[in-house]
């Protein structure tokens, strides 16, 4: 399930289906995303952000990267190795894969930010 979700990822960037933010980011980025290191930066590392159109702006959501209430192994197994999700969360914490929002944690945010 990880890989095909790794593969997936790597399909959905490679086809610019997909946000567009992270397509730049990794063009420019000198060194690549590690979920292990803590980026400095405003937003809280562990928060969840979600867009729901490209050029809309990141909002918080309510849930936390970690929170039990997040029960979707295929966001939060990306959250926490990427560090971005597309699909939808669900208000029960589940989801679905769809086209209708970006999702990161505030960590990727602050990588974002340091890396230009």
């Amino acid at each position: 399930m990880c890989r095909s979700l790794a593969i997936a990822l790597l399909f959905c960037l490679s086809v610019s289906c997909c946000l567009p933010d992270a397509r730049a980011a990794f063009a420019v980025a000198p060194t690549a995303y590690n979920p292990q290191t803590l980026y400095p930066g405003s937003y809280p590392a562990k928060v969840l952000y979600r867009k729901s159109r490209p050029k809309s702006h990141w909002s918080k959501a309510i849930v936390n990267v970690d929170s039990d209430t997040l029960r979707c192994p295929e966001a939060k197994q990306a959250l926490n190795t990427v560090g971005y999700w597309h699909g939808t969360i669900l208000s029960d914490g589940t989801c679905i894969v769809s086209e209708s929002s970006d999702w990161t944690s505030g960590n990727w945010l602050n990588y974002l930010k340091t890396s230009r």
